[in-house]
């Protein structure tokens, strides 16, 4: 009798199972940057450019440091995405009212708009791509995915 492949990945011992779920993790991690890369360059954004973007979009106001520890990129690799994107006049600069020493970053109206063109088109690739899924296997996925975040951020079990 054959054994499903996640009947034979339930019974792999911790370490085994757990690289298992790093690997594909990762797998996934890289095919979904594939998708989303596609976007940014036809947007004339790198990488690193394309997450400072986000980033300045959901949180206005953040500053170069704030960006480093919300992306883990390096404050040097952020430093330089912040000026590429202020010379596209996707970012804009403001000093800190309180700390003149500090600069605010905000997206432009600009940005904006060619942030969400971007992303839907990053939706639609990631879209196309899942939509041979069933629906009940989505909704699998999404909540054990949620129930994995949960279990990582509230650490191990004693």
């Amino acid at each position: 009798m054959k054994t499903s492949q996640a009947e034979r990945h339930c019974s792999l011992p911790g370490t085994e199972r757990a690289e298992r779920l790093l690997t594909l993790l990762k797998d996934v991690n890289k095919a979904l940057h594939d998708l989303a890369r596609t976007a940014w360059h036809e947007h004339g954004l790198a990488r690193p450019a394309a997450i400072v973007m986000r980033e300045v979009d959901h949180h206005p106001g953040v500053t170069v440091s704030g960006l480093s520890r919300i992306t883990g990129l390096a404050k040097s690799n952020v430093s330089k995405a912040v000026e590429t994107l202020v010379e596209m006049g996707f970012v804009e600069k403001r000093s800190d009212p309180s700390d003149q020493r500090l600069s605010r970053l905000f997206a432009t109206d600009k940005a904006k708009a060619h942030f969400h063109r971007m992303l839907n088109e990053v939706l639609k690739s990631v879209s196309a791509a899942i939509s041979g899924l069933p629906d009940e296997q989505l909704d699998l996925i999404i909540e054990s995915l949620e129930a994995l975040k949960m279990a990582v951020q509230e650490g191990p079990q004693e």
